[in-house]
């Protein structure tokens, strides 16, 4: 498997490491932070953050605009703009909202304090927290299990959840739909009931989206 952040490797989960590694990609090549904030929810890769800690804003908006996060146990994550003169303005008035409850963005975005993982766990913007020690194989877990199913159906799910986010829900039903019916006349279906029923594993072809 090929962990990349620098793109265009459609179907491979994208792992984004440490920031104080120095570098924004697994492969250590670096892409500048405001390229990923600005392209991350639109990319047909599937971004996956893994921190061990946040001690700037633009970490925790970075974390903020991909698919889920995993945090180590003694990550943290803040925006402490305000405390410094300064609205914030790298994502996270626009993205914050979105991975936690609103009255709660707004308390960080006003006061600067940050939360921790196990707070961010229990209102929903972490996914798993596990110990340091344990992150990246734990991230590389669940990523391997993404990239092992269809490339197609994985990112056409992908893009029935983000463009059908805030649609009344008969126009959410309808991107469903397509999505759904798309995949039903693609091979990899044909390729993944066939692997079943052989008991092997599928060779799934590269994506359409």
């Amino acid at each position: 498997m090929k962990w990349t952040g620098t793109a265009p490797i459609v179907r491979r989960p994208v792992c984004l490491p440490d920031p104080t590694s120095g570098t924004n990609n697994a492969t250590g090549t670096g892409m500048p932070r405001a390229d990923h904030r600005r392209n991350i929810p639109r990319t047909p890769e599937l971004p996956i953050t893994c921190r061990a800690e946040f001690r700037r804003a633009p970490d925790a908006e970075l974390a903020q605009s991909t698919d889920f996060i995993i945090a180590s146990e003694n990550a943290t994550f803040g925006q402490p703009e305000a405390m410094i003169g300064l609205a914030a303005g790298g994502g996270s008035p626009a993205l914050l909202p979105r991975v936690l409850p609103p009255g709660k963005a707004l308390q960080m975005l006003m006061t600067g304090d940050p939360i921790t993982a196990q707070e961010a766990y229990r209102l929903g913007m972490v996914n798993e927290i596990c110990p340091q020690a344990e992150l990246m194989d734990v991230t590389h877990r669940i990523a391997e299990k993404i990239a092992s199913n269809s490339p197609t159906a994985v990112q056409a799910v992908k893009r029935a959840v983000h463009m059908g986010e805030g649609q009344p829900i008969e126009q959410a039903i309808a991107i469903m739909m397509e999505a759904r019916w798309r995949s039903a006349v693609h091979p990899d279906r044909l390729e993944g009931i066939g692997a079943f029923n052989d008991n092997r594993e599928p060779a799934f072809q590269d994506p359409d989206y």
